[in-house]
């Protein structure tokens, strides 16, 4: 994402999408796994590690990697022809207990070589990439941070180099995506500096993470509000090249969400709705707008200051018929993710998926 170099608000310059699909799910809508988080979401105390690190993940160690490859041809757009992008993704995580320090605290480290070209840069020229792992060719570090679990894990404490799209704003189900826009939303990429903090761009934070009950859990984190320091080359990848710009200076970015899962059909047929939103409390400038209320596009002017930029979203992922006697909820499921700047009353950004 370039940077917004004036933090442009786009209430409504963001067209709703609408799209529609259909395949067998896997799983629980509340057990599907993001693109491209590989390790990342898994929690760093679980050792999950055998043959060769099997000792390592004895001590409290475990690293491991993946690879993602994904070439691409393109017969339209403003280009035709093809690409290839490759993602290398190293991760290492520490039970802190087992190395000698109290129980319930997790290291988490993970970066990624990324090299290749983008099929959406190159030859299509979209808002959002075709794939959620584009971006520039770089070796980044991606998050390091330590969290703390307490109260028989009911609290979590997460203080470090965080991406907030890996726990915030996401559909479950989208995880059977590989479109960018099924991850970090394109209200959220564009109306925050930097594109915000996620992929391939994490920023110091702090996320607190509360489960009251088995079927709840309510999130709170609080970033530093521009993943990059500015630079002369206007983009966030380029300005923070290698992940180790750790930015502490920036208007902060708070987010919030309120995840509740549930059963239809006497537990049969599973799902989980979330509430969210956030607010970057630096200053904007309308991108719709001028003070006068009339459009920016009609009247040429600057648009109007705005003392922040904020948005509220839901999500709901639904598992909708169960293959008969499956034990791990196989079937056919959708999900469905609106988002809007409530001080607009409309829609700028919607998605609906059938999966």
């Amino acid at each position: 994402m370039g940077r917004l170099a004036t933090k442009l608000a786009k209430p409504a310059a963001v067209a709703s999408i609408l799209a529609v699909s259909i395949m067998a799910m896997p799983g629980g809508a509340g057990k599907l796994r993001r693109q491209p988080d590989g390790h990342s979401g898994r929690r760093a105390c679980t050792p999950r590690c055998g043959g060769a690190r099997k000792g390592l993940a004895n001590a409290g160690i475990q690293v491991g990697g993946a690879y993602y490859a994904e070439p691409f041809y393109n017969w339209g757009g403003i280009d035709q022809g093809g690409e290839y992008m490759g993602v290398l993704e190293l991760y290492m995580d520490a039970d802190m207990k087992k190395l000698g320090l109290w129980d319930g605290l997790c290291f988490h480290a993970n970066g990624f070589q990324i090299h290749g070209n983008s099929i959406t840069g190159a030859n299509i020229g979209g808002l959002m990439p075709v794939t959620s792992f584009e971006a520039l060719p770089a070796t980044r570090l991606f998050e390091l941070w330590l969290e703390q679990h307490l109260f028989n894990d009911t609290v979590s404490i997460k203080v470090g180099q965080l991406a907030a799209d890996e726990e915030f704003f996401a559909a479950d189900g989208g995880g059977f995506f590989i479109n960018g826009t099924w991850g970090w939303a394109p209200i959220a990429a564009e109306n925050n500096p930097g594109g915000g903090p996620a992929y391939p761009l994490a920023t110091p934070g702090v996320r607190v993470a509360v489960t009251p009950t088995e079927n709840t859990n309510v999130m709170v984190g609080v970033y530093n509000g521009d993943p990059s320091p500015a630079c002369a080359a206007d983009d966030p990848q380029i300005c923070n090249p290698h992940g180790l710009e750790f930015e502490l200076d920036d208007d902060p970015l708070l987010m919030i969400e309120g995840a509740y899962n549930y059963d239809l059909a006497g537990g049969r047929l599973p799902g989980t709705i979330k509430i969210g939103g956030w607010n970057h409390f630096g200053d904007f400038v309308d991108n719709r707008v001028d003070v006068g209320g009339d459009l920016v596009v009609v009247t040429g002017n600057s648009g109007k200051p705005l003392d922040n930029d904020h948005a509220l979203y839901i999500i709901l992922d639904q598992l909708l018929w169960r293959v008969p006697g499956s034990e791990d909820a196989q079937g056919v499921g959708m999900f469905l993710r609106f988002a809007a700047p409530p001080t607009t009353g409309t829609w700028s950004t919607s998605t609906l998926t059938v999966a």
